[in-house]
């Protein structure tokens, strides 16, 4: 009799939990990297320690930032439905399999491929320089606003100051590269036309660097390129493919975008002083705009 009970009151219990199973919300625990990254802390004052690869983020179609499950696994950067965060799409080196996580864990992705590639020593270097810089701009700006600014804030500044460094040290490659990071940060804050000015900006800058810096024959070149008798391409397809958007987006004219480049490069012209005809290199880029992005 003992024995029959018993065996009652387990299948009361098991029954209890498949309910409790099935009635439960489509709604994971989002994965948490900050276990990792406490113990990370701690082992990095050890000398010549390089971090382990780890399996992080989600391989799942699940949000990393509240857990619910996704209809389909993202192909790119995407606004989670259900919390309203963006969630971003990377690949990890442990196992190259394609993981979701979140802003906050996009850094630790870098690192491990840093420590995958053998190059950790100079990503940490430069992340305790990156921090200090932060740090400081963090300092400078509290005092001219007189509370803590944001990130953001933060982030613009540094890169306007990047941006008077290269100039100044008269480094047109970093230039360039910083010009590419502030037209991605105006993009994102969706002011098309100061991104628009940035990015004819890049492509001034990668005809000077095709023309004069590869060492070819600038004139042989350009009467190439000119006539298009060369495949060479003188523009990144991402950025005149960027060009081509806000141009229709925005119904740009001909002439607006003319009077947009012109105004851009002769305040370029002076601070850099490179080489190079605007002229030739508006010619290069209309053409490309009118022949339709690639």
């Amino acid at each position: 009799m003992t024995l029959l009970l018993i065996i009652i009151l387990l299948t009361v219990i098991i029954y209890s939990v498949v309910i409790t199973n099935k009635k439960q919300s489509r709604r994971l625990k989002p994965y948490d990297s900050s276990i990792f990254l406490k113990k990370e802390k701690k082992a990095r004052i050890i000398d010549h320690y390089t971090p382990p690869l780890i399996e992080l983020g989600i391989t799942e179609p699940v949000c990393p930032n509240c857990g619910v499950i996704l209809s389909k696994m993202p192909g790119a950067k995407t606004k989670c439905k259900d919390c309203g965060k963006y969630l971003y799409v990377r690949t990890r080196p442990i196992d190259n399999k394609r993981i979701l996580v979140k802003e906050e864990e996009i850094e630790l992705v870098e690192e491990q491929w840093a420590i995958f590639n053998g190059e950790w020593s100079e990503y940490e270097k430069n992340r305790k320089i990156k921090q200090h810089e932060f740090d400081k701009a963090t300092d400078i700006l509290t005092k001219k606003f007189g509370h803590a600014p944001s990130k953001r804030d933060i982030d613009w500044y540094l890169l306007n100051r990047t941006l008077i460094k290269n100039a100044r040290d008269k480094d047109y490659s970093d230039y360039r590269n910083t010009s590419f990071q502030i037209a991605k940060f105006l993009l994102n804050e969706k002011r098309k036309i100061d991104a628009l000015n940035w990015l004819l900006i890049i492509c001034y800058l990668d005809a000077y660097d095709l023309v004069y810096a590869e060492g070819i024959s600038d004139h042989i070149l350009i009467d190439k390129l000119n006539k298009k008798e060369t495949d060479i391409e003188v523009f990144a397809p991402w950025i005149i493919n960027k060009i081509y958007d806000i141009f229709y987006e925005l119904k740009l004219s001909e002439n607006d975008l003319n009077n947009i480049y012109y105004k851009t490069m002769q305040r370029i012209q002076l601070s850099l002083k490179i080489p190079i005809s605007i002229d030739l290199v508006w010619q290069w880029i209309i053409s490309d705009i009118k022949s339709g992005a690639q």
